[in-house]
């Protein structure tokens, strides 16, 4: 499903994501929850999917059970940057 949030996070350079409230899945809460645990940027969000091999399921897992983030919120978070970081060019 696309929706504006996506198309413009897809579509803006990644230095000008300034909020983690522009990653699609992040809501307030979810927002608290990576906050917790020490991710306060998108370019750190980015930076765990990229050690984590840009692999979309242990993003999920991560987000679940290091940041308690609900499901859907963060399968909407793992295939948001897997296509941030195909749009990027980043294999």
């Amino acid at each position: 499903m696309t929706t504006k949030k996506r198309e413009s996070f897809l579509s803006t350079p990644l230095q000008a994501v300034s909020s983690l409230l522009q990653v699609p899945g992040v809501g307030p809460v979810t927002l608290e929850r990576l906050t917790q645990a020490g991710v306060s940027t998108p370019q750190q969000l980015i930076g765990q999917f990229m050690m984590l091999n840009r692999n979309p399921a242990a993003m999920v897992s991560w987000l679940k059970h290091v940041c308690s983030v609900g499901g859907r919120e963060a399968n909407a978070v793992s295939e948001a940057l897997f296509a941030k970081t195909e749009r990027m060019g980043v294999l």
